[in-house]
């Protein structure tokens, strides 16, 4: 055996967002190449003693299909082990999210894009154990790519493995109930993620806060809250998630290829987008079709939650009101109500 140890050099130039639990994340410029790539650095001292180092590394180089992200190469020095990876100017999903209000087409397609890696990582055995938004990338080409395998395990051959440690907002059910766990761990856990693509992150980025979610609000189903999501959240895709949570195994669903399917099947409010102006406080719903584009605005005033609503036609170019989206409420859970009901009618 010919075996040679060369020097792989590349400069750390400035860490980038991420929620890992034992590693940093580095925009780095490789030597060798002139090249721009990501350094995943993880201490040694972090990685489990029955573990290889470079298990992770292993099981993405095993892993390769278009929606996991693919690894240039694998390193050591005396404390940490380096996994280089393409560098995506677009980032994790999680940016996005936190950047934006998704629409329900963005929504059903990078969900479709790390669901499919997922039920590829499955057919090879391998849970992923760590799903969540920061551990999916958006490529240049817009595509969602699942990347982060650190707690990622192969199963026995009846088709279980064990976890070695959770994200603290993304604990499942069994997690507290059980010792091995299937690929439903890694549906739950897309439900998580789907519902954070839905409704954005402050719910999950309170919790975090707070130190992580209570094992009665897991084991109970309290939380995320199941009943809240913004108006324009069509009823097939809540239905889609709440089954993913379900926290009784038999009513989850099985495998991540029936969530696909039925998350494929999501066909209303497609021409619907969402934002919030955060300094003035006024919550925007745009539905923009070939004749016409409707804007309605929720606002605070006199200490009341008021909508207003126009129509603009396109070929005339009037603005004209719409009658039934004017109103007035009095909390915001309660104009929250109204506007789903005036926008799914």
């Amino acid at each position: 055996m010919d075996m040679r140890v060369s020097e792989i050099s590349f400069e750390l130039l400035n860490e980038i967002g991420a929620e890992g639990l034992n590693s940093k994340t580095h925009l780095a410029r490789d030597i060798q190449l002139d090249a721009t790539l990501v350094i995943k650095e993880i201490e040694k001292a972090s990685i489990p003693t029955d573990t290889d180092y470079f298990t992770e590394a292993r099981h993405l180089y095993a892993s390769r299909h278009p929606n996991v992200m693919e690894i240039h190469y694998a390193s050591q020095d005396h404390d940490n082990i380096y996994l280089a990876m393409p560098f995506h100017s677009k980032g994790s999903l999680n940016a996005l999210i936190n950047n934006k209000y998704l629409t329900i087409p963005e929504i059903v397609h990078y969900g479709l894009d790390f669901l499919s890696a997922l039920h590829f990582i499955h057919s090879k055995g391998l849970i992923h154990f760590d799903v969540k938004p920061s551990n999916i990338i958006i490529n240049d080409a817009g595509k969602a790519l699942l990347t982060d395998f650190g707690l990622s395990r192969l199963t026995n051959r009846l088709g279980f493995a064990q976890a070695q440690m959770a994200y603290p907002t993304h604990l499942t059910p069994e997690w507290f109930q059980a010792g091995e766990f299937t690929a439903q761990y890694d549906v739950y856990q897309a439900g998580l993620t789907l519902y954070r693509m839905c409704n954005g992150n402050n719910e999950f980025d309170d919790k975090l806060q707070q130190g992580g979610v209570a094992e009665n609000e897991v084991v109970r189903g309290m939380f995320p809250n199941r009943n809240k999501f913004l108006p324009h959240i069509p009823d097939s895709l809540r239905k889609v998630i709440k089954k993913a949570l379900k926290v009784n195994l038999d009513q989850r669903y099985k495998t991540i290829i029936h969530l696909m399917n039925d998350l494929a099947e999501v066909k209303e409010n497609l021409n619907w987008t969402f934002r919030i102006d955060t300094v003035n406080n006024v919550h925007t719903w745009i539905e923009d079709t070939e004749n016409n584009t409707k804007t309605l605005n929720l606002f605070h005033e006199n200490g009341l939650w008021k909508t207003e609503g126009h129509k603009l036609t396109i070929a005339s170019g009037n603005t004209t009101r719409i009658r039934d989206w004017f109103t007035t409420n009095q909390t915001l859970d309660e104009a929250y109500s109204v506007i789903e009901q005036l926008i799914n009618r």
